[in-house]
């Protein structure tokens, strides 16, 4: 399966009340805009392009550090006019790709590659669209997911555009889909703007492809009949934290908690002891070996790495340090830029930082 990845951070965040573009406020110690990316490349993408507007030179200068540069290729959006104004501008770099383009967006940072898979095989399956739905609690403000009586889709309607049955619909959009690269060359073009916002909603490309089903449907050919309408259009669904969008700092300290409480978990179940993981505070960037134990408040930031069987106590704050495989590093020290030797030993309330 050969697949190019678009990613939606055109956005300043107004609801962020910040100086700065929400995709570089940080999760897990990094810019948010990196989740995605590394997504996009831990699923093979053959293309990762970021479509950019607010502070653009800002946030490529953060994905050049990070992936090396023009790694990510960027398209600009020089005006918010709605997502599927924001998907026309990575159009042209698709020129001649076949296969599906996967639309992420900036702000969701939790979205796991195993998700993304599934998104891909559903794709295939149905050959035009897929997205990926979700089923909030309380009150919302996304787009439904309209069916027909069978359960096939029919159309996403936006909140500000839909009628008060509509908004009663638990299913939603999470804003996240895999496209037929000719289909979207096609369709997108054909976007029109007359809706409460006055946007281009990338919404309406899912009624544009079940609409093609239908049409499709009976339809005699070489092999007989084409599919129907059900086999153009798929969803799959995910856990609403999951696929979360960060709009406001709250959300930002939320999505931050998860992420580290994943990341936590993972180490856990790979043979790490971390004594309380509620306390545990962990960057991207940090690797821990196999039979280390993190005590309760400790913080480890930057480029620090955890030798084997290595014991870091209680309230030990590091960053950019590596600690030998069996060193003990005792409680509350303090140690920034620093190498630890195998073995070692580092008293407690020390304090470390280079010279």
């Amino acid at each position: 399966m050969t697949v190019a990845c678009v990613i939606l951070a055109a956005g300043l965040g107004t609801r962020m009340k910040s100086g700065r573009a929400k995709v570089l406020h940080p999760v897990g110690g990094v810019p948010m805009i990196h989740h995605p990316v590394a997504l996009a490349r831990e699923v093979g993408a053959a293309r990762v392009i970021a479509v950019l507007g607010h502070q653009l030179w800002l946030v490529k200068g953060a994905l050049d550090a990070r992936f090396g540069a023009g790694a990510v290729e960027v398209a600009e959006q020089r005006e918010q006019l709605g997502t599927g104004h924001a998907v026309m501008q990575a159009v042209p770099r698709l020129e001649g790709f076949t296969g599906g383009v996967v639309i992420l967006s900036g702000d969701v940072p939790l979205l796991r590659a195993e998700t993304v898979g599934r998104l891909c095989a559903a794709w295939e399956t149905a050959g035009t669209l897929a997205f990926i739905t979700m089923r909030p609690s309380g009150a919302h403000a996304y787009g439904r997911v309209v069916r027909d009586a069978g359960g096939t889709v029919v159309r996403i309607v936006e909140h500000k555009d839909a009628t008060p049955a509509e908004r009663a619909i638990d299913e939603v959009n999470s804003g996240i889909y895999c496209i037929d690269a000719a289909f979207l060359r096609t369709a997108i073009a054909g976007l029109e703007n007359r809706n409460a916002q006055g946007e281009f909603y990338l919404t309406d490309l899912v009624a544009r492809a079940a609409a093609g089903g239908r049409a499709a449907a009976g339809a005699p050919g070489a092999e007989g009949p084409r599919v129907a309408q059900s086999s153009s259009v798929a969803t799959i669904e995910a856990e609403p934290d999951e696929v979360m969008g960060i709009n406001d700092r709250a959300e930002l300290a939320r999505a931050d908690a998860l992420w580290r409480h994943q990341r936590c978990e993972g180490l856990m179940r790979a043979g790490v002891t971390i004594r309380d993981p509620a306390t545990c505070y962990l960057e991207a960037d940090v690797e821990i070996g196999h039979d280390a134990e993190i005590g309760p408040g400790v913080v480890l930031a930057g480029r620090t790495i955890v030798g084997e069987g290595a014991i870091i106590e209680a309230g030990c704050v590091l960053r950019d340090v590596t600690v030998g495989a069996g060193a003990r590093i005792g409680a509350h020290a303090v140690l920034t830029a620093q190498t630890v030797a195998p073995g070692a030993t580092v008293g407690p309330l020390s304090r470390l930082t280079p010279s």
